[in-house]
């Protein structure tokens, strides 16, 4: 719920809905891929002509050969950006919405036409990473048929990513530049987080964060390199016999060359997978294949770093959180004990659910059974399940209802 309950034009959501399309917080339309750098390319790894990419700017090779066939090797422009197939479809769709939107509601004439998805090379996109507030724009030059974003190393460090994560976003930009607005975002502490706020036109690699300079520049490792490495020296130690990235040339050396940059698996199987359980159960059974793993050693952290922490923290967010209005929207700090609304008298909802407490309690309990684990997890479990017994009934878990004085006694 946004500060002053402003709603975008019903058109533009009828609009959408004629493509199946669907919606963020901010009014823009965006798909997640995950992030994968790339400093080179071939035409025929990317399924684009070479006069196309002539066009673009790619006049040369490597080498510095002109370009004339699609085996050639070219460095990737620090703002050009290969697209998943899947995602270039759906661009294609999101296209055709703001074409129908500039003609029908902006009384302007259509932008895209795109037909296809190889009508959107050259088009300019956005990129933007999770719990910031700022985008880089980017250009399409190609698609592959793996789930990842290939971009060079500067483009993905100016969306502020680096090792916290990998996953990010993709707006087309006339979409941000029509139907993002700061009024539509939830009137929270970050919410504003995840949306295009700012949009950073020219990647400056002066102005990115230097972490990103931390790579080597070499095609190979000098006898010195391995010297050191061999005697356990500290990185620190090897700036000196060792070239590393300079933030005035983006074309960077590779050691190793490759036939293919989508050859191997095309998509992350741990997102066809579905449940928890049967990730959690894979990954146990990695684990026991592997020999410098202990599979004890393994559940103990995967509980103490993870599960544990989670159980209890949800425990503490459901018996703090607060209760809003499904009418009016107004939020209370405590039931009261009317259990309704006290402006308007609506139904009041929880923000956090029962559900969402107990999930990875029967997660960790499942952990415990697999393996004989120090005594600390199993009386750890215990407890948090005791506390939320005692304070979770059935009839709470399912309608939250505000309880009686005299059920207290």
């Amino acid at each position: 719920m946004n500060k002053h309950r402003v709603p975008e034009p019903i058109e533009k959501g009828v609009l959408r809905a004629k493509y199946g399309l669907t919606i963020y917080k901010d009014g823009t339309i965006r798909f997640d891929a995950t992030n994968a750098p790339l400093t080179a390319f071939k035409p025929k790894e990317i399924g684009t002509p070479v006069e196309v990419l002539r066009k673009l700017g790619y006049d040369i090779d490597v080498e510095g050969k002109p370009l004339v066939n699609e085996d050639q090797l070219l460095y990737l422009q620090p703002q050009d950006v290969i697209l998943p197939i899947e995602m270039g479809d759906a661009l294609v769709k999101i296209a055709n919405f703001i074409d129908d939107e500039l003609r029908l509601i902006y009384n302007a004439e259509p932008f895209y036409n795109a037909r296809n998805r190889e009508d959107l090379i050259g088009h300019l996109v956005l990129g933007i990473s999770p719990h910031t507030l700022g985008a880089i724009v980017g250009r399409i030059i190609g698609y592959t048929d793996s789930q990842v974003v290939f971009a060079h190393p500067f483009w993905h460090q100016a969306k502020r990513r680096d090792c916290d994560g990998d996953g990010d976003s993709i707006i087309l930009l006339l979409d941000a530049l029509l139907n993002f607005s700061k009024h539509y975002v939830p009137d929270s502490a970050g919410g504003l987080m995840d949306t295009p706020l700012i949009i950073m036109p020219i990647l400056k690699p002066d102005e990115i964060d230097d972490q990103v300079y931390n790579m080597e520049d070499v095609d190979k490792y000098s006898l010195e390199v391995y010297s050191l490495a061999w005697q356990d020296a500290k990185p620190k130690e090897l700036e000196g016999c060792i070239k590393l990235v300079k933030s005035d040339n983006p074309n960077i050396a590779w050691t190793h060359n490759t036939t293919s940059i989508v050859d191997g698996v095309k998509k992350n199987v741990y997102s066809t997978i579905g449940s928890i359980d049967k990730k959690l159960k894979l990954q146990l059974e990695i684990t026991s294949c592997l020999n410098g793993i202990n599979e004890r050693e393994f559940a103990e952290n995967l509980l103490n770093s993870h599960l544990l922490k989670d159980i209890s923290g949800n425990i503490r967010t459901f018996f703090t959180q607060r209760f809003r209005c499904k009418k009016c929207g107004k939020k209370f700090r405590r039931l009261p004990l009317s259990s309704r609304c006290t402006s308007c008298g609506g139904e009041l909802s929880p923000t956090v659910y029962a559900s969402s407490v107990k999930k990875y309690l029967m997660l960790g309990k499942k952990v415990l059974k697999l393996f004989p684990l120090d005594p600390y997890f199993s009386s750890n479990i215990e407890l948090l399940e005791k506390e939320l017994s005692m304070l979770i009934t059935k009839e709470d878990a399912k309608l939250l209802t505000q309880k009686r004085l005299n059920q207290y006694f």
